[in-house]
């Protein structure tokens, strides 16, 4: 089962549960009379359909991949292999539409994965310069790329992938480029609706009024079924405050580990399930192929060309 896939429409619950109430208000005649408030309605339903056309495709995708995969049929693997390239780019994009609801700047990595230190150095400058061509902001950390430019991210997903390079010498390998969203988080915004809230006496040593008072508070997040303690002050109220704090913390933590098992997923797909190769940077004829397209480029292909190439892919706005 591809966990990753399930955590990525996890994430839109909230915003397909939105554009269905929207369809439901649009239909109320008081609705329709009132055309401020319709057209607001419209507006904010327009940024939220990507993400719900995405989930659905994705989801009807990811159905159709555990049929095969239950079928077990080596006539499915070539529609399989189709399957898993179409979701992945899919999810890539949901990804991008998430960001733009959740903020106005996106925060992605690039990572360049090959043994041969020129060809990273030849992809690496060459994305670096469309980042820079972009207005986008960069930071090299451990030859990891952490980029923050959101039109830079919608192009740079149709990079990523297993590609074939070949050498000046003829000799043929593999460099994968990896492109995923960046998004740790320090604490985590709970919701009341997610909590439950039990309120208790508190033990141990603190005073005469400690024990026989309700204090201490146990507080467990629905969600994720982190549950969190605090006993530690006399009111209730600051106990429950300490409590929040902590359950923050905690959530955003099992996020952020979910988020790094997710990016590892990922890159297990790329290289494991997903591995033919569309591109193919031959340095030996100086060409630059994309098999998904007719045209082909020279190599070393220039910061405009590849922009040029990377435009064929734009998604819609």
């Amino acid at each position: 089962m591809l966990n990753f896939i399930e955590f990525t429409l996890e994430k839109t619950k909230k915003y397909n549960k939105r554009y269905n109430e929207i369809s439901e208000l649009l239909q109320y005649p008081e609705i329709q009379a009132d055309p401020k408030l319709y057209k607001k309605l419209i507006n904010e339903q327009s940024k939220l359909v990507k993400i719900y056309d995405y989930t659905n495709d994705i989801s009807s995708i990811y159905d159709l991949i555990e049929i095969l995969k239950k079928n077990n049929n080596k006539e499915d693997e070539k529609e399989l292999d189709s399957l898993y390239t179409d979701v992945k780019q899919k999810i890539t994009l949901l990804n991008f539409y998430l960001a733009k609801m959740e903020e106005t700047s996106f925060n992605f990595v690039v990572e360049i994965i090959s043994s041969n230190n020129a060809i990273k150095e030849d992809l690496s400058n060459l994305i670096i310069d469309l980042i820079k061509t972009l207005n986008g902001t960069i930071n090299i950390k451990n030859d990891v790329m952490y980029v923050t430019n959101s039109e830079a991210y919608r192009l740079l997903v149709n990079f990523s992938g297993r590609h074939t390079y070949i050498d000046s010498n003829g000799q043929k390998e593999y460099v994968s480029i990896f492109v995923y969203e960046n998004k740790q988080i320090d604490s985590h915004v709970i919701n009341d609706k997610d909590i439950e809230i039990n309120i208790y006496h508190s033990s141990g040593a603190g005073g005469q009024n400690i024990n026989k008072v309700s204090t201490a508070v146990r507080i467990k997040h629905i969600p994720t079924n982190i549950v969190v303690t605090c006993q530690d002050e006399r009111s209730q109220l600051k106990n429950k405050e300490r409590a929040i704090k902590m359950l923050e913390k905690r959530v955003a933590e099992y996020y952020n580990i979910n988020m790094k098992k997710y990016i590892d997923e990922i890159k297990m797909f790329e290289l494991g399930i997903n591995n033919k190769s569309t591109i193919t940077i031959d340095n030996l004829n100086k060409k630059f192929k994309d098999f998904r397209i007719e045209k082909i480029y020279n190599y070393p292909i220039s910061v405009n060309e590849f922009l040029e190439y990377l435009i064929s892919f734009k998604v819609e706005k």
